[in-house]
């Protein structure tokens, strides 16, 4: 793991060293709230030139080819209720605010005592959130339903889905389990090996996660040895993917499907090489609901800290989506020179209800959006950082809908604003 005050050349370096190096630390920490709250630091070092002609279809009408055949202990995703998922998604795309989506939580420690981070969640607070969710009708799902939701090939009725996830595999999951048990919920736990191998006494051994997971909680990867994956090559990031998923397998017997970003960081070859190697969706730590037909790569969670009081974790879990229908380029992609973010936004918007905002750039944007079809231009105009983080909000009635892009930046380049665009809303 990446020690404090470690240069961008430094943890290049590491990368190339011994798996040894995957120690949960506070720099850990560090990085993940620099990543959630979308302001990260301007630093050095040399990144990869990254391609960023290309568009993805990140809402609606995404769908995966070459999926890999279902090995080993598998259910099957479940067929369309009443409608094909052509049909589902085409609706959904014009009637997007009527939407139920589905949170996920995402959790790293429980503390007893006095708590050492921000990420520490006391466990009276974990229990007090946990009969919140059951008093208001949530009930956790298998991240197989979650899959088959954002498919469009399955809905819940007669109860909120929700997600509890778990980050890193510490010892502290051992504290949340009975206080779920509680309320009839079971969670998801994203582990690197290396962790695991390194026997630390804060570490759940491999008895205890083959446990875990008899006893109908899901364990699924963090990557092998938790890397900052915008700095690795895509075969670097392939093997982080394949050794994970391999070792996880052999333990538990089932295949390992999903994915939690470490530090929420990734590049454009990164969901390629998840696909490769068999994995059918991943999760970032933007928050935000999940929608039919979101981008399974771009799956979005909501951290819980330790300052989560009922009113803020109510508040976070209820924060409504913003659907963005197509992205070019690719999240993840290295910008250069005057880049320009395209998106497909739903149609027929207030624009004095529509605002967008970038951390790693300017922080009130160009932007023109037209509303006949909902395309959306952004001209960040770049400063001196490694990510750009792009936030697109829209309120009405007193909901905030919001949707977030995590870019890497080119660094050897200086960006200027767009010659031809003035600063400002479109």
């Amino acid at each position: 793991m990446k020690q404090p005050g470690k240069s961008a050349e430094d943890q290049t370096a590491m990368q190339k060293k011994k798996p040894m190096y995957a120690i949960l630390t506070l720099a850990s920490f560090f990085l993940l709230s620099l990543t959630l709250f979308g302001v990260f630091a301007a630093g050095g070092g040399n990144q990869k030139k990254i391609s960023s002609n290309v568009v993805i279809e990140s809402s609606y009408s995404h769908h995966l080819t070459n999926e890999p055949k279902p090995t080993l202990k598998e259910a099957p995703l479940s067929p369309p209720a009443g409608q094909t998922r052509a049909d589902y998604l085409h609706s959904a795309m014009d009637n997007w605010q009527t939407l139920q989506g589905i949170p996920v939580l995402c959790y790293h420690k429980i503390a007893d005592a006095k708590a050492k981070s921000d990420y520490d969640v006391y466990l009276n607070s974990f229990r007090e959130q946990m009969h919140y969710l059951h008093k208001n009708n949530y009930r956790t799902i298998s991240l197989h339903d979650f899959y088959a939701y954002i498919r469009g090939e399955k809905k819940f009725t007669g109860f909120k889905p929700v997600v509890i996830t778990f980050d890193d595999g510490l010892k502290d999951y051992l504290k949340a389990e009975p206080v779920m048990d509680e309320f009839g919920f079971k969670g998801v736990l994203f582990i690197y090996p290396t962790y695991i191998i390194s026997k630390r006494k804060v570490v759940l051994t491999p008895a205890q996660i083959k446990g875990l997971h008899a006893r109908g909680h899901e364990i699924q990867s963090h990557t092998y040895w938790h890397p900052l994956l915008n700095l690795m090559s895509p075969e670097e990031q392939n093997k982080q993917f394949s050794l994970s998923s391999k070792w996880i397998e052999k333990l538990v017997g089932n295949r390992v499907r999903f994915l939690a970003y470490p530090f929420g960081i990734f590049d454009n070859h990164t969901f390629q090489e998840l696909s490769q190697t068999g994995y059918l969706a991943a999760f970032t730590i933007f928050e935000g609901e999940n929608l039919p037909g979101q981008n399974p790569y771009l799956l979005n969670r909501y951290m819980v800290v330790t300052q989560d009081k009922i009113s803020s974790f109510h508040a976070k879990i209820t924060r409504k989506s913003l659907p963005v229908f197509s992205i070019a380029p690719v999240p993840g992609t290295q910008l250069e020179r005057n880049d320009v973010i395209h998106l497909k936004i739903p149609r027929n918007l207030d624009k004095s209800h529509l605002n967008v905002t970038a951390s790693g750039g300017l922080l009130s944007p160009r932007w023109v959006y037209q509303e006949q079809d909902g395309s959306l231009e952004i001209y960040p105009a770049l400063k001196n950082t490694r990510y750009l983080t792009v936030t697109i909000a829209f309120r009405q009635n007193g909901n905030l809908y919001q949707n977030k892009l995590l870019y890497n930046v080119n660094q050897k380049q200086k960006v200027a604003v767009h010659p031809t665009k003035n600063r400002g809303k479109g």
